[in-house]
């Protein structure tokens, strides 16, 4: 996996968090 690729899961991780869809 890129950089670039882990960047953005991280921010779509980081989103979904955000929106309350993902609880961790």
């Amino acid at each position: 996996m890129s950089l670039i690729d882990e960047m953005l899961v991280f921010y779509e991780k980081r989103r979904l968090v955000n929106t309350g869809q993902v609880s961790t």
